[in-house]
């Protein structure tokens, strides 16, 4: 009995255990299974945000690709209108944009790059339809009281929504920092030349030429301040275009204007008769205008305007056009070309007290056919020319001015009295006939020189107004124009020339007020770099380098041998000197601000956008603690706004080719005068085009930041 109870005890005890193994081994293989469940959920999370990383790079490089290239996507660089979310961002207007996939011109090209990534993954699907929200932009206000394109920060979220196998969708968040700026200096890159300070008003007039010189030994810069070849010598057509300006300094400054022969390449006879010379090809001589018959007469002045050069220091030229007997200060003609040349006419408005110095050579001509032309009369002594000059002479010396041999033509044979004896058909009644009194007969009509008038009909805003005004050879053009503000063309409100307070008509859709180019300088109220200056202001700067070895080896350069290229935007700050032995390709909008150095290019440099127009590169160079400063070309070809306003820019070795424009504090004319060469100025650059303006503002991308995933 006893052991009977003793084996249900031990039979209890052994279905006890096996129940409590049972229970135990069923509550492990649940927890097997949903460990196993959890796993494979984890380890789909892991993958599906693995494939969500994949996509969000591609996306990334298609973002990149915009704000490297500025086209791309219609909100931000709009190809019609100007209507831009970048632009509204840097103004306060607009604080936040959502973009779709449909957003962005390489819809396409991305949807397909995504599907490549997705074909590795036979369990994923990306859930991006045309009207999801791929992109949400936010950025802070801008700074109060700064002009619209200073930088300010944002940031960018990327949304993508994946589905897998064991769950619907997943749901990523990929944030990145942003800046966004405009990389123009506002005003000071609408100038093809600002030169902010002048030691003397003759300082340029440097170049050596004889009459039928293509070229002296000094080289000359010409500047050419807009694409269009000024066959544009409609005025309507040339205020339609983009066009840089030019500001030589707030004092009087002196440009003597080139007086070789009209078929020669550097003549600037031109600036006169745009539409004579427009066909560089014809070798023209010197045109000219007449007056009116003098009385009953067939007796008129001619008048020819010329250019400086040194045949003119001869007795018989400086018998007639100078009373004081000196004529040096027409014997070199200026090593600055403002308007262009006869191939590439490019006029454009000046600031400052800048003077165009020219003669305005006049005689009397016997013209019976009225055609403006000098008629020869033979009789038995021979042939003689009918033309007679009228030498610049005082009041004193006007008094015993007559008919002698100090009016005679070289080529002519006879005295004024030829008009008496040789022909019936001229009636003449005498010298006092003609010129009753000194002023203003004889002296509105006597040879001149541009200077001898007051600063505001000899200025260059005048040499434009006559450019424009249509006249052809020997009509009655008028030299130079009256001071009549209807004449005006460069600005009829203000009497000329422009002093310097320049009214520049918009920065982007801002109006602004006039400025006073002589603060745009160092310390002045308008410093273009105000914002770049002093080694803690790094607010303005998206990297910062200790010196150009740091710069040049960074992961922002790309470097191949000597030669760089920049793919990236970006607003760099590099302290000390910075120098580049090789060439430069710009290959997205950079700005180099260099501190306390100066900055050399040894090579050429190129800035290519995609469209063939030239892309965006900015180059400071700041004095700091009493260093650096100058820009140094070694090389001649340059694509780049270059800004040293502090110093000065100089180039050797070969002409200059800059593509760009420049900004400097000081231009020494006798380091132009060694190599020459031109400056093109890039009207992309142009701040009051509202286009150029709006496909300058950049976006620099801050690194990838972790993900924001949510189930």
């Amino acid at each position: 009995m006893a052991q009977k109870r003793s084996q249900g005890v031990a039979l209890f005890l052994v279905i006890g255990i096996l129940f409590v193994l049972s229970i135990m081994f069923f509550s492990i293989h649940m927890q097997s299974i949903q460990l196993k469940g959890a796993t494979v959920n984890l380890l789909e999370e892991e993958q599906a945000y693995e494939i969500a990383r994949g996509c969000s790079d591609i996306i990334w490089l298609y973002l990149e690709e915009v704000f490297k290239e500025h086209q791309g996507c219609e909100a931000f660089y709009p190809t019609l209108s100007t209507n831009s979310a970048l632009q509204q961002f840097s103004n306060g207007s607009k604080n936040q944009l959502s973009l779709r996939l449909k957003d962005f011109t390489r819809k396409i090209d991305i949807e397909a790059a995504i599907q490549n990534h997705l074909n590795e993954f036979s369990n994923a699907k990306l859930t991006l339809g045309d009207n999801d929200e791929l992109f949400v932009f936010s950025f802070a206000a801008p700074p109060s009281g700064e002009p619209e394109g200073t930088m300010i920060s944002g940031k960018v979220e990327m949304k993508i929504r994946l589905g897998m196998n064991k769950k619907t969708s997943y749901d990523f968040s990929f944030p990145r920092e942003l800046k966004l700026l405009n990389i123009l200096p506002p005003v000071a890159s609408k100038f093809t030349l600002f030169v902010h300070d002048n030691t003397s008003e003759e300082r340029y007039n440097i170049v050596e030429k004889n009459y039928q010189d293509d070229s002296g030994p000094q080289k000359t810069l010409t500047l050419f301040n807009s694409l269009a070849s000024s066959s544009i010598t409609n005025y309507s057509v040339y205020k339609n275009q983009s066009s840089g300006y030019i500001f030589l300094g707030g004092g009087r400054v002196v440009l003597n204007i080139d007086g070789t022969h009209p078929c020669r390449r550097e003549s600037e006879a031109f600036l006169f008769w745009p539409l004579i010379y427009q066909n560089p090809t014809l070798n023209l001589g010197p045109a000219d205008a007449c007056g009116p018959y003098l009385g009953s007469s067939k007796l008129r002045v001619r008048l020819t305007p010329l250019g400086c050069h040194k045949g003119l220091n001869s007795p018989d030229m400086t018998n007639v056009i100078c009373r004081n007997g000196s004529i040096s200060t027409l014997m070199n003609s200026s090593v600055l070309r403002l308007f262009g040349n006869k191939f590439n006419m490019s006029p454009t408005e000046v600031y400052g007290k800048v003077i165009a110095r020219y003669i305005l050579y006049s005689a009397l001509i016997y013209d019976e056919d009225n055609d403006c032309k000098r008629d020869e009369i033979t009789d038995a002594n021979g042939t003689e020319v009918m033309i007679f000059p009228l030498p610049n002479v005082s009041q004193s010396a006007y008094s015993s001015l007559g008919f002698d041999s100090t009016l005679v033509n070289k080529t002519a044979k006879a005295a004024f009295n030829s008009f008496q004896s040789l022909d019936p058909k001229i009636p003449f009644d005498g010298f006092r006939t003609l010129f009753p009194a000194y002023s203003p007969d004889y002296q509105g009509a006597m040879t001149k020189i541009s200077t001898d008038f007051i600063d505001s009909v000899s200025c260059y805003n005048a040499v434009f107004d006559l450019f424009f005004d249509g006249a052809q050879q020997g009509s009655n053009k008028c030299f130079p124009l009256p001071n009549n503000p209807s004449l005006r063309r460069f600005d009829p409100s203000k009497d000329y020339p422009n002093e310097g307070s320049a009214y520049i008509p918009k920065i982007g859709n801002n109006q602004l007020s006039p400025v006073d180019l002589s603060t745009l300088s160092s310390g002045g109220s308008n410093d273009p770099a105000k914002g770049f200056r002093g080694t803690g202001n790094l607010s303005r700067v998206s990297h910062s380098f200790q010196n150009d070895t740091e710069f040049l080896g960074s992961s922002m350069v790309t470097r191949t041998g000597n030669n760089v290229s920049f793919d990236q935007p970006m607003v760099a700050r590099i302290q000390g000197n910075l120098h580049f032995p090789g060439t430069v390709a710009v290959n997205a909008p950079v700005v180099l601000v260099v501190s306390g150095g100066n900055v050399t290019f040894d090579g050429n440099v190129a800035a290519n956008r995609p469209d063939g127009s030239i892309g965006s590169l900015v180059v400071w160079a700041l004095k700091e603690g009493g260093a650096g400063g100058d820009i140094i070309a070694n090389s001649g070809a340059i694509d780049a706004l270059l800004m040293a306003p502090d110093g000065t820019f100089t180039w050797n070795n070969a002409p200059l080719c800059l593509n760009g424009g420049l900004f400097v504090k000081t231009l020494n004319p006798d380091d132009v005068k060694i190599n020459g060469g031109a400056i093109h100025y890039n009207t992309g650059l142009d701040p009051t085009d509202p286009k150029a303006w709006l496909k300058n503002f950049t976006v620099i991308m801050g690194l990838k930041q972790p993900s924001n995933f949510k189930k």
